[in-house]
């Protein structure tokens, strides 16, 4: 299936059949089978992705998944906060793969799941969600 635009888009599902049926992306794109829902409607947030940035500070947007790719550096992150979409939470998600000398900064007032940021380990892959300042954070290697 192609890739959404880079814009946000919202996947629309009709909810009065129960069987899988296609659907469109408001913008146009993208078809796919979802199973329909009996009951509440369902619209599932499409999320951009964001790859290539290699700065000591970067401004996180909601709403979008950073990829920082191989992080050898210490790199201080600030969440910006736009207006929030009716419905939605602002989540801030990115990942990155630790090298030598790979750190990250957060706001004061993030609260990490367990208490206290990872210690990152070289060659390990870090995921990082953050809702409401609080940090949930997956380590995979």
């Amino acid at each position: 299936m192609p890739r959404p635009s880079n814009s946000i888009g919202y996947l629309q599902i009709d909810n009065t059949q129960s069987e899988i049926i296609p659907h469109k992306m408001t913008d146009g794109t993208n078809t796919a089978a979802i199973p329909a829902l009996d009951g509440d409607c369902l619209i599932a947030l499409i999320v951009p992705e964001v790859t290539g940035v290699a700065a000591a500070s970067v401004a996180l947007d909601p709403y979008k998944y950073y990829d920082f790719g191989v992080l050898n550096m210490s790199m201080t992150l600030t969440l910006n906060a736009p207006q929030a979409l009716t419905g939605y939470c602002k989540e801030y998600h990115f990942k990155f793969t630790a090298a030598s000398g790979a750190a990250i900064t957060l706001p004061s007032g993030a609260l990490y799941a367990g208490g206290s940021a990872p210690t990152l380990v070289t060659g390990h892959t870090y995921e990082y969600s953050i809702v409401n300042n609080l940090v949930a954070v997956g380590e995979f290697f």
